[in-house]
């Protein structure tokens, strides 16, 4: 699977005051204004900032200059203020827009922009599945659509509902999302029923059909079960789902709880980790990730490694090693949500 990471969304002039307080200004920025404050009739605040601050000014100019939406700039009534803002239809896109750059600095998951969840929104009943689900996995391919963006319950249902009136093209679309790592195998695991194992195991059933038409059905059928086996959801001695837990994560990632703590196997031994520890280390190269460096180039000798990460660290970039079809931010993906037990 590709390894693409999209380019980083925050210019460099923007971090002149450094990491942590341009995090602080998008918060403060988003709580007060962030789209969510009307100023005028169909005109919704974006920034408000003191003119006299240079500084400020700057930093979010240099934002505002990649901006993926329109906006427009004027100045409070006391003139004390300058005020960016837009439309009514462009505030989702800037509510996503600094909800985005917040998660990039924190190293947190990003979620799906506003189009790719319509997008996603249309694969349960769209007339030509494949045609989406082709658009979707090149985006997440590409990095621009972060993996488990199909995780609500209901639009996961949905799916397997359509699974049954055995579509061709839309068993073909669901195999091509399941295989982008689009859908969060949790949420898969907890959707699916009996009748979804039945109908995978009719379809599979004997020779393959010569009729190209019944054979493309069973292609696709028989690759979403190769899948959901490998993923840990289908047990391939029972044909059932696996009754060892709810999180096929758990076992995709050989992550083990003790408590609040992690077992990690590191070079052949048992060590064990704060969660809190875990998640925070899973933040940082997440972080660093998302600047362009490579798993692999993230060592225990760099300075923001301690004692409590070093662990951390040495087991995410062992594993990465031994999973290198997977890119590493599904594999952060993936032990993140194994740590949701």
């Amino acid at each position: 699977m590709s390894g693409t990471v999209p380019p980083f969304p925050i210019p460099d002039e923007a971090l002149i005051n450094g990491h942590t307080k341009l995090r602080v200004l998008l918060d403060e920025q988003r709580a007060d204004y962030g789209g969510n404050e009307q100023i005028a009739d169909g005109c919704w605040g974006v920034f408000a900032l003191p003119k006299v601050d240079e500084t400020q000014n700057l930093i979010i100019n240099s934002l505002l200059r990649i901006a993926p939406f329109p906006f427009k700039t004027g100045e409070s009534e006391d003139g004390h203020w300058t005020m960016h803002y837009v439309e009514e239809d462009q505030r989702a896109q800037v509510r996503h827009w600094l909800d985005d750059l917040i998660r990039v600095l924190d190293g947190r998951m990003r979620k799906a922009a506003p189009e790719d969840q319509a997008r996603i929104a249309k694969l349960a009943d769209h007339p030509m599945p494949h045609r989406v689900a082709r658009e979707l996995a090149d985006r997440a391919a590409t990095g621009e659509i972060p993996p488990g963006s199909i995780n609500d319950h209901r639009t996961v249902r949905a799916l397997m509902d359509r699974s049954h009136r055995q579509e061709p093209m839309f068993l073909a679309a669901l195999l091509m999302v399941l295989e982008a790592h689009l859908i969060d195998l949790k949420v898969l695991f907890d959707v699916m029923i009996a009748e979804d194992i039945a109908l995978g195991n009719e379809l599979t059933q004997g020779s393959l059909s010569r009729d190209p038409f019944i054979r493309s059905r069973q292609n696709a059928a028989a690759g979403i079960r190769s899948f959901l086996v490998s993923h840990k959801i289908l047990n391939p001695l029972d044909q059932q789902k696996h009754s060892a837990g709810q999180n096929p994560y758990i076992e995709l990632t050989d992550l083990r709880r003790d408590g609040r703590d992690f077992i990690l196997r590191i070079d052949g031994r048992d060590q064990t980790s704060m969660g809190s520890h875990f998640i925070e280390t899973i933040h940082r190269v997440r972080r660093q990730i998302y600047r362009g460096i490579d798993l692999p180039e993230i060592g225990t000798n760099a300075p923001w490694v301690t004692e409590d990460s070093a662990y951390p660290l040495r087991f995410i970039v062992e594993r990465d090693e031994t999973r290198r079809e997977v890119a590493p931010l599904v594999w952060l993906y993936m032990l993140e949500r194994a740590m949701d037990g």
